[in-house]
């Protein structure tokens, strides 16, 4: 029963991770007591024992004070939200204006789609109303306005030379669907989903190799600001197998990208079980 247990918990982990209600260095500046090992699989375990919020975007208190069933049910309420809450028009916060968006966005269908995930991914907040729509043509944001940290201006200016719009969004289709910024998502949400920015970095590798204990850094703008500390590598050693492969269009490159996360991702699963 035990080994369900595990698997169950790894499981909502990794759905709170994909979603942008979950920021794991919120959660460690927000929370008390010191964090061990993975920090969205601390959160599932330990939210109701010590305290804290799971991102600056979503507000537990809110939340269950809003919601009496899920208070009553003693659910952990970023997990019913992101499985239930959303299709049931439920709102993660206070700042988000649900109904006011979907009437000033009629082409986003909330039985589809999460509207207030639609928001922060078209606006960086719940301000729609006052911030710039951020679109795939128009080029990327300032990281003030967007970014959950600010950058100096030449740690930025080297993270657009290493990201490749044009790849990331053959390779994350739904990011282009959503009509945002390629780069602009990879910065805010990309990067803590294991995407790629371009066919040249593996994040999954770089995070794993260099920011094992710093999961929340940016391994992009980690990588473009220790340019010159000694060298780094940016994927494996097999990828350079794969570098004729890699040299068609991007999105032959995003098939065979796709392919090998699948690999990796049954590889990572039988290490865990076995």
């Amino acid at each position: 029963m035990m080994i369900f247990a595990d698997k169950n918990v790894r499981w909502q982990a990794n759905l709170i991770k994909v979603s942008p209600f979950f920021d794991d260095g919120f959660w460690i500046k927000s929370t008390t007591g010191e964090i061990k090992g993975d920090y969205a699989i601390h959160y599932i375990k330990n939210w109701d024992k010590v305290g804290g919020e799971p991102s600056r975007f979503f507000d537990s208190k809110f939340y269950l004070g809003m919601y009496e069933d899920v208070r009553v049910k003693g659910t952990n309420p970023l997990l019913h939200y992101v499985l239930y809450g959303w299709s049931e028009g439920r709102a993660p916060s206070p700042l988000f204006d649900r109904a006011g968006f979907l009437a000033a966005h009629p082409n986003i269908d909330p039985a589809k789609s999460d509207p207030a995930a639609c928001c922060l991914m078209l606006y960086g907040s719940y301000q729609w109303n006052t911030n710039t729509l951020v679109l795939s043509s128009g080029g990327p944001p300032s990281s003030s306005a967007v970014l959950a940290e600010k950058m100096a201006p030449e740690v930025e200016a080297r993270c657009l030379e290493y990201f490749d719009a044009s790849f990331y969004l053959s390779m994350y289709p739904d990011v282009g669907r959503a009509s945002a910024d390629p780069y602009w998502h990879y910065m805010n949400f990309g990067h803590r989903e294991n995407r790629n920015p371009s066919a040249s970095f593996d994040t999954f590798f770089y995070k794993k190799t260099y920011l094992s204990e710093s999961p929340h850094v940016n391994p992009l703008a980690h990588f473009v600001s220790t340019i010159g500390e000694g060298e780094r590598r940016v994927q494996p050693e097999s990828a350079l197998i794969l570098s004729p492969v890699l040299s068609g269009s991007p999105r032959h490159q995003a098939f065979v990208f796709t392919f090998i996360a699948i690999i990796r991702s049954n590889l990572e699963r039988y290490a865990k079980e076995y």
